[in-house]
């Protein structure tokens, strides 16, 4: 079992299918405490996209993987954000919040919007569509990595059923402790999605360390009888 940390190892996972790039990724010995140990870093130009992989049951969908230039996969450690919703209940899926208030979230959210211009950019090429579209037909076309709810920019997340996930004491949970106002950090690749006319980013967790919601006891409010009993008497007991 190799002992390198996820970022310097050498196999490349960019131009294999999302499940088998998994099994691959868990033979390299990767371990959960890398999550705690590697920070988001933001790689400049240092990203390769492959040509448009066709998918045998849908003719319209196609698939590109996201590399760097030396041909490893292009995967990240990202800041703990909080936990918005498991998306329309689906194991599978789940979204954070990207609070714009640290300089580590402003430094992610402006990862992904510089991103997304990368994707929009090669997709001038006309290589992935046939033909040559302009900046505004792209704009069009293309979903965002993040979306504006309430004033919040919310990123969404897809896993296969054989992703782990971790508690902050590096202990195995499942997916069904992401819960809404917990938090989530995470290791994450991108893959470039095409469905018709339309494109985007999905993000996919490879790891995941998860905080879960702190209890809150209920107050004097949740008690109206008890209190009004206690009152009665007066703060310090009896009468």
């Amino acid at each position: 079992m190799l002992s390198r940390p996820f970022a310097f190892t050498y196999v490349s996972l960019a131009y294999v299918p999302q499940r088998l790039g998994i099994v691959l990724w868990k033979c390299l010995g990767v371990r959960p405490e890398n999550i705690l140990k590697n920070t988001f870093k933001y790689v400049g130009e240092d990203v390769v996209f492959s040509d448009p992989y066709c998918h045998r049951n849908n003719k319209h969908a196609k698939t590109v993987y996201v590399k760097n230039k030396q041909g490893q996969p292009l995967i990240f450690t990202t800041p703990k954000t909080k936990i918005h919703c498991n998306q329309n209940n689906d194991k599978n899926r789940c979204a954070v919040c990207v609070d714009q208030g640290a300089s580590e979230m402003r430094k992610f959210l402006g990862f992904l919007e510089d991103f997304d211009n990368k994707v929009k950019a090669e997709a001038l090429s006309g290589q992935w569509f046939g033909k040559h579209l302009t900046p505004v037909t792209i704009g069009k076309m293309y979903y965002p990595s993040t979306t504006l709810v309430s004033g919040e920019h919310i990123i969404r997340y897809k896993f296969p059923d054989d992703v782990h996930f971790f508690d902050n004491n590096i202990n195995p949970i499942g997916p069904d402790h992401i819960k809404r106002g917990g938090q989530l950090r995470a290791i994450i690749f991108p893959l470039v999605w095409m469905l018709g006319d339309k494109f985007g980013v999905s993000w996919r967790i490879m790891q995941g360390m998860v905080w879960e919601p702190q209890r809150r006891f209920p107050g004097p409010q949740a008690f109206p009888k008890i209190t009004a009993s206690l009152s009665s008497r007066g703060e310090g007991g009896e009468k």
